[in-house]
């Protein structure tokens, strides 16, 4: 298997994983096999059943070293992220504000 022949995971595939994987196309087809991956460091087909669990077990127990890789880089571009809150005071105004929207829902 030449590494040519390895198509980029689909782009609607957005887990982590998928920067460590590939597919191969159907034989005789131009169109991707998603019945399995292709480990881009070892060339080792895995099973693919629509999720990434043998895809991060592979990389856990064969390339240990890129898993902690993969969680250090950052957020693709369009991903947004949540700001951190201040806590408030609990003898803030906002905060009984809050306080009692919430005790007039429950």
């Amino acid at each position: 298997m030449e590494e040519k022949e390895i198509q980029p995971a689909p782009s609607s595939l957005k887990a982590q994983v998928w920067h460590q994987f590939g597919i191969l196309p159907k034989p005789g087809h131009t169109e991707p096999d998603m019945t399995h991956t292709v480990c881009r460091h070892c060339k080792t087909r895995i099973k693919h059943f629509g999720n990434t669990t043998n895809a991060q077990a592979h990389i856990t127990r064969h390339h240990p070293e890129m898993r902690d890789t993969e969680r250090t880089q950052p957020p693709a571009a369009d991903q947004r992220t949540l700001q951190s809150f201040s806590k408030l005071s609990a003898s803030s105004k906002r905060a009984k504000t809050i306080t009692g929207s919430i005790a007039n829902c429950l």
